[in-house]
């Protein structure tokens, strides 16, 4: 089920190019950050300038290699797990060469903008000292533990904190809740429960 708040605002936006943006990205890999990603597809955003990686616990196959298919930069990365390391510590280290990878593979000055969409603060965090000296970024954080967590920096690019936004809170969170009474429904039909 696509989302309608997804194109409601696609549709507010119809004059936009992504052609020459570059977008590091830190997110859940699953079916609803594809649909998201269509969506700046649509909009100019190349594949292969758009460079990804998720998180091990929320990493779906199918969508992971929905992203490969496409072209996108995605990073095997998002299925990395050691049982014997916190996730905070192996995330940590995950981020830090995803970044030290996109700083060897592209030249992010080429770009007229460059994207980073995070979900949970560490990627604008070590992109923060990371890409220091680049005129040409903006963050987007997504979640408040991810404000907490970068709240305190001095940041070098400027971030868009849509956690606490209007819409996430009061538009997006009813929007969430029918799609998740339909998978239940869904399911419960299935198997007849």
């Amino acid at each position: 089920m696509k989302s309608p708040l997804l194109q409601f605002v696609s549709d507010q936006y119809q004059d936009i190019s992504l052609d020459k943006t570059l977008v590091i990205a830190c997110q859940h890999i699953l079916g609803t950050t594809f649909d998201l990603f269509e969506k700046l597809f649509e909009k100019g955003l190349k594949p292969e300038n758009t460079f990804l990686i998720g998180k091990c616990y929320s990493t779906n196959k199918e969508t992971f290699d929905l992203f490969q298919n496409n072209e996108v930069q995605i990073s095997n990365l998002s299925f990395s797990f050691d049982s014997h390391t916190s996730f905070d510590e192996q995330f940590q280290l995950g981020i830090e060469k995803f970044l030290k990878n996109i700083q060897k593979t592209v030249d992010i000055k080429s770009f007229e903008k460059v994207v980073i969409l995070d979900d949970g603060g560490y990627l604008i965090a070590f992109s923060n000292d990371f890409l220091k000296e680049f005129k040409n970024i903006v963050g987007v954080e997504q979640t408040t533990s991810g404000y907490e967590k970068i709240k305190t920096l001095k940041l070098n690019f400027p971030v868009f904190n849509i956690a606490r936004s209007k819409a996430k809170l009061e538009i997006e969170s009813p929007f969430i809740a029918e799609i998740a009474a339909d998978k239940i429904k869904e399911y419960l039909q299935k198997y007849q429960v």
